[in-house]
């Protein structure tokens, strides 16, 4: 009786967790993270099944739906000092604690990543630091995708794994702050102000403005935008109101019997067409504007935007280079914010959702070629403000004025603060 009660139990245990062992889940970077920062995830699913959700207290959920039998890295992003209780979910689910330990990396340590190299160089990185190196898989894709290693100081690379990087990726180390070292004899092909140090190759930027996920100043600027429907919209209902205006004071000069009729369909027909247009307009404004702050041969352009709700909605993001930069960690949980991943790992969009005035704010930082710019208008006075509050302007620099140029998140079209050094 006993033998047939452990049997049974066992069945139901199978039958309540299905597919439990359907998803191995590992961290390359052993468990250790930078709050505001990307750490990469590895995911292998044995079945095919439906989507993925990695969640803890702390971080932004990564959702992906990885192709059944292959191994996918994620990007994972932690916004706190601690991530507690993570586990993945499988849609319609049970949940799965991970038994991995999450460190969050001190003042004193650096994460250093070694392909093809010995890690001799690392101390030498970063003196009177702790180094701590995460060995490189070389017969796996190398590094990606780039935006999951945002956590990484540093990444030491043979001259035949450098071969293996692609300019994006160089771009996104660079736009993460990470110090890139090549182990070569000549310089690494590309457009960038490589450095050369002994035996080795450098590439890195030094950033400036916010690191943090969470920033309350990113939203005091933008207080007064926050007065009801855009500008746009407004003219729309006056326009609207106008016509109909002069179109009933033209039926109350018609001499007919059908004049109160006429005048009846009238308003029913605006109020109906109203209505109806007013359901179709996206109950979400957004507002946009960059930092373009110049270093020597490069330039690094920080795009904000901010979506805001004007009624509860749910709304979506362009997720490329970009993350979200949350006023509390509070609104992690209020807005539901989650990353989508395509099959291959890769960052597609956030998803979110706003209750009436509520917002959130997204930042996508590039480091680019720096370009020679002369012509710039004034600043507008509230980005002047924000830039001043979110970023230390050193003393030989300046704010030179505003160009406007496109976002490549939003796709509109947005003013930028520049500041560039005095002399030039």
């Amino acid at each position: 009786m006993t033998t047939r009660l452990l049997a049974a139990a066992i069945l139901v245990s199978m039958a309540v967790c299905p597919g439990s062992a359907q998803v191995v889940v590992s961290f390359p970077t052993e468990g250790h993270f930078k709050p505001g920062r990307y750490m990469p995830v590895s995911l292998t699913l044995e079945k095919e099944s439906s989507s993925i959700t990695l969640e803890a207290r702390g971080a932004v959920p990564t959702q992906v739906q990885p192709d059944a039998g292959l191994k996918v890295v994620v990007p994972w992003l932690a916004v706190a000092d601690s991530i507690d209780a993570p586990q993945w979910i499988m849609a319609g689910g049970a949940s799965h604690l991970l038994d991995q330990p999450m460190h969050a990396l001190g003042d004193n340590e650096r994460l250093v990543a070694l392909a093809g190299e010995n890690g001799e160089i690392a101390g030498s990185l970063f003196p009177g630091k702790m180094i701590i190196p995460i060995r490189l898989d070389l017969s796996e894709p190398l590094l990606e995708p780039p935006q999951a290693w945002e956590a990484l100081d540093a990444i030491v690379l043979s001259a035949a794994a450098a071969d293996r990087l692609r300019a994006d990726q160089v771009d996104a180390f660079l736009s993460a702050g990470t110090l890139v070292a090549v182990h070569s004899a000549s310089q690494p092909a590309g457009r960038w102000p490589w450095k050369q140090v002994a035996d080795y190759w450098m590439l890195r930027f030094d950033l400036s403005g916010p690191t943090a996920a969470i920033e309350p100043a990113a939203y005091q600027q933008t207080g007064d935008w926050r007065s009801g429907w855009p500008q746009s919209f407004r003219r729309r209902v006056l326009a609207a109101a106008t016509v109909f205006s002069i179109v009933a004071v033209g039926l109350t000069l018609w001499r007919s019997r059908w004049v109160v009729a006429a005048f009846l369909l009238l308003c029913a027909g605006t109020i109906g067409g109203g209505l109806a247009w007013y359901a179709r307009q996206l109950p979400v404004v957004e507002l946009t504007g960059g930092v373009l702050l110049s270093h020597d041969s490069l330039d690094q352009i920080d795009m904000w935007s901010w979506r805001w709700a004007l009624r509860d909605s749910a709304d979506s993001f362009p997720a490329v280079g970009t993350r979200p930069v949350l006023e509390s960690l509070r609104q992690l949980g209020s807005s539901k914010v989650r990353l989508v991943c395509d099959s291959a790992g890769r960052p597609r969009e956030f998803r979110f959702e706003l209750g009436a005035n509520q917002s959130l704010a997204f930042l996508t930082r590039t480091v680019q070629g720096g370009l020679l710019r002369r012509d710039f208008q004034p600043p507008a006075r509230w980005l002047k403000d924000f830039a001043s509050a979110l970023y230390e302007i050193p003393p030989n620099q300046s704010i030179a004025g505003q160009i406007n140029a496109m976002n490549p998140a939003s796709g509109h079209v947005a003013p930028i603060i520049v500041v560039r050094p005095k002399r030039q």
